[in-house]
């Protein structure tokens, strides 16, 4: 699996939800390439401002958080077309 995928649709979280996170960040929706009906609610390695709709990404291999669970952080493949 290539953990390339592209994103749906997002939000800027501005408000602290959790402990651990520098504010704001994105969370997206992702539709993976390898499953076109699989859709993933990730977070995105990005500047808020530059995510957009359309957006290509992929998720690198992740390491355990605190918790000893992974958790998938995407990242921009390709900067936003203005």
């Amino acid at each position: 699996m290539s953990g390339a995928g592209t994103v749906l649709s997002f939000i800027v979280v501005r408000q602290a939800l959790t402990q651990g996170r520098t504010l704001p960040y994105v969370t997206a929706l992702i539709e993976l390439d390898e499953q076109p009906c699989l859709r993933n609610n990730a977070i995105v390695d990005a500047d808020p401002d530059t995510v957009r709709i359309g957006q290509r990404v992929t998720v690198p291999v992740v390491e355990p958080v605190a918790s000893g669970f992974p958790i998938a952080e995407f990242v921009v493949d390709e900067p936003a077309a203005n």
